[in-house]
């Protein structure tokens, strides 16, 4: 006799599987201070900035930001379409449990 494969318990299985490292960001968290979960400690970074648990780029007095970032504040470099600090746009920052995709805060998946 042929196992039952059912699609649906398939993809029950492929999400339980699926985990995240990083926590949701809290609106209004404060992106100079380090986070272990993320590795990224700003004072080791020359923008002071960390985004998306790397160092963010320095821009400013005539530094440019490398393809697809913005600068913001004139201090550091950040892709507006998956920062949950600066989400769409530089101080933009997402709610709690949300996440910044194409732009936008969304609920976070889990």
């Amino acid at each position: 006799m042929k196992p039952v494969r059912s699609p649906s318990m398939a993809l029950a299985l492929a999400l339980a599987a699926c985990t995240t490292t990083n926590p949701p960001y809290e609106a209004g968290a404060d992106v100079t201070q380090p986070d272990a979960a993320l590795q990224c400690d700003p004072e080791s970074c020359s923008s002071g900035r960390c985004v998306n648990g790397r160092c963010a780029e320095s821009c400013g007095t005539g530094a440019e930001c490398p393809s697809g970032e913005t600068c913001c504040d004139d201090t550091f470099c950040t892709d507006l379409t998956d920062d949950p600090h600066n989400c769409g746009a530089c101080g933009t920052a997402c709610g709690p449990r949300q996440s910044c995709i194409d732009a936008t805060c969304s609920a976070a998946i889990f």
